[in-house]
């Protein structure tokens, strides 16, 4: 994307493909490896010292807002 940045519009969002791919599959890696595996499996919320949970919520939320933002169409 950041090469296909001064390129025509269909070039650039063809480019973008890739970052929606990339963002879409860590939010599926944070939900299942995080929420699933982890919380439920080794009761990581019962953990006082051992609760990765609002940094890994705090990352997918910016990984979000992210896919948000490429995944707009901004023909400008």
């Amino acid at each position: 994307m950041f090469i296909a940045r001064n390129s025509d519009v269909k070039i650039f969002h063809k480019a973008k493909k890739f970052e929606i791919i990339a963002l879409t599959c860590c939010c599926l890696l944070w939900f299942f490896g995080f929420q699933v595996v982890v919380v439920e499996w080794f009761g990581m919320w019962m953990s006082k010292t051992w609760n990765g949970l609002p940094d890994a919520t705090r990352l997918v939320i910016y990984m979000l807002l992210a896919l948000i933002y490429i995944s707009i169409k901004n023909d400008d």
